[in-house]
Parts: C-alpha cells; sequence; structure tokens
C-alpha cells in the first residue's frame, strides 16, 4: 500500500468516529490528509513468516498536537489496515517536522449507503473487482462459482482475501470452487449457527443483509446494503475478527 492509500483509509474512519469530538474531528483530518508516512521494515522476526514492521508519521507543528492527542486511535487504525507482506505492525512513532502544506485540500465526501433487491450477484462481484487491498468475508453459505472466481482473481492480484464460514458439510464441499483461498470454519452449535451475510472491502465498505452467497439466492426475494458509514464497517469488522479467532 502507498502512503495515500493509507491516508484514505484513516480519513475514512476519522470522518464520523465516535471516539473524536466534533471540535477536533476538522483538524485530525488536515493531520491526516497532510502528514508524511514512511514505514520502517526491520530484520526482527515475528513467529516463523513475519517481521516487525513500525509506522513513522512526520507532520508540521500546527497538527502535530491533534495527532499525538488522538495517537492511540490511530495507532488501533494501523493496527486494522496495515498491509505490508511479510510484515507486522509493531508500534507508532509522530515526529515534528517542518515542509509547506495545501490548506485547501480536503478529503472527499463519502457516498451514503446503497441498497439493492435485484442483480445482487453482479453487484456484489463488480465491488469485489473494484477492492485493492483486503476483502474480508462472513458468510452462512458460500456456493456461487462466479463469486469464488472473482475471489480468487482479486487474490491473484495481490489483494487480502480471508473467508470465514458457517462450519458445515455444504460450504465444506463446495470450498472446493475456492482453491487457494484463506477459508476458515465457525464451530457452531445446533442452537447457535453462524448466519452472517458480510462482506467488507478495503476497510472502506460493508455489503450486508439477507443474500447468501449461493446461485440459489438469485431466485428468492433477497436484499443487500452496501455502507461506507465507519461505524458500520468497525462493526462488521470486529464481528469477523471474533470469528476468524474462533475458528478452526
Amino acid at each position: 500500500m502507498t502512503e495515500k492509500d493509507y491516508k484514505e483509509l484513516l480519513i475514512e474512519f476519522v470522518k464520523d468516529h465516535k471516539e473524536v469530538s466534533d471540535n477536533n474531528r476538522y483538524n485530525l483530518l488536515k493531520g491526516i490528509n497532510t502528514m508524511k508516512l514512511h514505514i520502517e521494515k526491520t530484520s526482527i522476526r515475528i513467529g516463523r513468516n513475519d517481521y516487525k514492521a513500525y509506522v513513522r508519521i512526520k507532520i508540521v507543528r500546527k497538527y502535530f498536537k491533534i495527532l499525538n492527542d488522538y495517537a492511540d486511535l490511530l495507532e488501533e487504525l494501523f493496527d486494522k489496515i496495515f498491509c505490508e507482506e511479510g510484515y507486522c505492525f509493531s508500534g507508532l512513532s509522530i515526529i515534528l517536522d517542518s515542509y509547506e502544506i495545501d490548506e485547501d485540500d480536503m478529503p472527499e465526501v463519502p457516498m451514503v449507503p446503497e441498497y439493492f433487491s435485484e442483480n445482487i450477484e453482479d453487484v456484489i462481484i463488480e465491488h469485489i473487482k473494484k477492492a485493492k487491498w483486503h476483502i474480508y468475508v462472513a458468510m452462512y453459505c458460500l456456493k456461487n462459482e462466479n463469486i469464488y472466481k472473482e475471489l480468487q482473481r482479486k487474490k491473484q492480484e495481490g489483494v487480502h482475501v480471508e473467508i470465514v464460514l458457517n462450519d458445515s458439510q455444504y460450504n465444506r464441499d463446495a470450498a472446493v470452487c475456492g482453491e487457494g483461498l484463506n477459508i476458515h470454519y465457525t464451530k457452531p452449535t445446533s442452537t447457535n449457527p453462524m448466519h452472517l451475510k458480510v462482506c467488507i472491502i478495503d476497510m472502506k465498505e460493508v455489503i450486508h443483509g439477507s443474500y447468501n452467497w449461493t446461485k440459489s439466492a438469485n431466485y428468492n426475494t433477497e436484499a443487500c446494503s452496501i455502507d461506507s458509514n465507519n461505524s458500520s464497517v468497525m462493526f462488521y469488522m470486529n464481528m469477523f475478527g471474533e470469528l476468524r479467532n474462533s475458528a478452526a
């Protein structure tokens, strides 16, 4: 990911994050938009395959205090969005610097939620195609070959694709369509199956609704929404993380 990519993701989160007061939001967004970002990759190993990496932020004096005031939040967000192959986010530092900034350069306002009840498979595939960095899926049933193929294509392009499925023989049999994808299975009980139909793309938008990713769902009365509201993305991302951590 580039500096621009990271800044865009941070801006989307901060725009309506509940931990940022309305009085501070504008200056924090300006600080993120004007900061300089450096990823320091080390040779310190974590586990068998990954190494530590640190995020170094340089910022002018005008926005130095606001970034420091929200350093814990920024560190939390970097921990979620960090995407550097072979490296794990291990910490954040904010450094005072001096450089020219463009005070008129501000991010765009995010789009409002969209709702669909027709051609849902096509809508989902179009949004998957636009993914640049991450795709996280939590699905009760996944047996749509067209969607599986698009997920495989995105993985081949370098997008991180991760899937959590309800643990059923149906899903395990269908997973042959998703060969090579990182698939986890929940541990359901007879009274508590994992019944989500959720896809989070680039930590910017979440697709959710009644639509299972199966061909038969195309013949049902279904609905889905695509929501770029940060609180929605964070809600489902936290659910996905809990499911993934407890899955087999």
